[in-house]
Parts: structure tokens; sequence; C-alpha cells
């Protein structure tokens, strides 16, 4: 998805749980840890959880998440949220 919108991008090592395996490996983006979540169910707080465990210490953790029939979207800690909009 990241490539067809033109930032070309990658999967990570899925399942390894480090800095260096995001889900997605995207030079535009690598200020962030990249979890992605396509699953109907949610469990929002568990998967930031688990970025900020996997992200390195320069990054800031975002996950993108799709449930069926809906589009994507992107979650974001509101203090990393202030920081891109200022």
């Amino acid at each position: 998805m990241l490539t067809e919108k033109g930032f070309p991008a990658s999967r990570g090592q899925q399942h390894s749980g480090s800095p260096d395996s995001p889900d997605v490996r995207c030079e535009s983006f690598k200020d962030f840890h990249i979890e992605v979540k396509r699953t109907q169910k949610t469990a929002i707080y568990d998967w930031l959880d688990q970025a900020i465990r996997d992200k390195r210490e320069d990054q800031k953790p975002v996950i993108f998440h799709r449930k069926n029939q809906k589009d994507w979207i992107v979650i974001l800690r509101l203090d990393d949220f202030l920081g891109l909009v200022k």
C-alpha cells in the first residue's frame, strides 16, 4: 500500500520483536517503528505496547490498522502526533 502511494516499502522480519524488525521498512518513515495489524479484533493498547517495546529509542511507535471493508487508519500517541504537526 505504501509503495502504491509513492513511498517504497518492504516487509520487515515478522515475529522477531526487535528494533531491527518492524512489520514494514520504509526509508521515508525511518523515524517510526511501524506495526501492521490487519484484523477484525482490536487491541490498540496491546499493539502500541508492542511497538513501544520493539522500537529504537529514536523512533516513534505507530500502528497501521484495518478491518475488513474499512479504510486503513494510523494510531499514534498524542504527544507524538503533536510533535508532527508543530
